[in-house]
């Protein structure tokens, strides 16, 4: 699965070599609890000592969680600071194209894809599509369609906040996958992460 987007990219890399580091942590961990419940049973130590060297063990892999989730939110903080500044307008992004825009003739629902398309890395023009396209009833802000378009609003024009949005949801599916052994075939498995990555919405700019 080819991801252009080097945040998310980054992401999947924490989440790999976070769970590599705590299944092997835990590999470890149950043989030294194993060997330490062996010493307990031969009564070379106590319940206390037991309790307290097994809570030490297994403090190892809640701070490799830890680390690991705070990498990720220092990547999501990085990635919206970079849309912030990819969604602030400047006279550079105003284009030919917007006349289109101007109502003379009503767009159809392929043509707006098409200079979605077009101009996917312009988020002013991606902004212009949005208000047409809600402006004139061919698919509104709540998801609701009309007969001649079938995709929400997000997915066909994706601005800033639909940037934020699809990337908070692998931050989230991120999260889960760091902390939890069966969540992590959602984020590292390229079949499963599929689903859940809106490539509409994340591939390309900002870089």
């Amino acid at each position: 699965m080819v991801i252009d987007n080097k945040y998310v990219n980054n992401i999947r890399a924490i989440v790999r070599e976070a769970r590599q580091a705590i299944d092997y942590t835990k590999s470890k961990n149950d043989e030294m609890i194993k060997f330490l419940r062996k010493k307990l049973t031969d009564d070379l130590i106590t319940d206390t000592v037991f309790k307290k060297d097994k809570a030490e063990l297994e403090a190892r892999t809640t701070e490799i969680e830890r680390a690991a989730i705070e990498e990720v939110n220092a990547e999501k903080d990085r990635y919206f600071k970079a849309v912030t500044v990819w969604e602030t307008p400047c006279a550079e992004r105003i284009v030919p194209d917007m006349q289109l825009l101007s109502g003379v003739v009503l767009l159809t629902k392929a043509e707006l894809i098409g200079l979605a398309e077009k101009h996917r890395a312009n988020p002013i023009m991606i902004r212009a599509l949005k208000k047409y396209a809600t402006e004139n009833q061919i698919v509104d802000t709540t998801g609701n369609v009309d007969a001649h378009v079938d995709h929400h609003i997000s997915a066909l024009f994706p601005d800033g906040d639909a940037k934020r949005k699809a990337f908070d949801t692998v931050v989230q599916y991120a999260h889960g996958a760091i902390s939890q052994d069966w969540y992590a075939p959602t984020v590292l498995d390229d079949g499963n992460f599929a689903k859940i990555y809106n490539a509409n919405a994340l591939d390309g700019a900002p870089l």
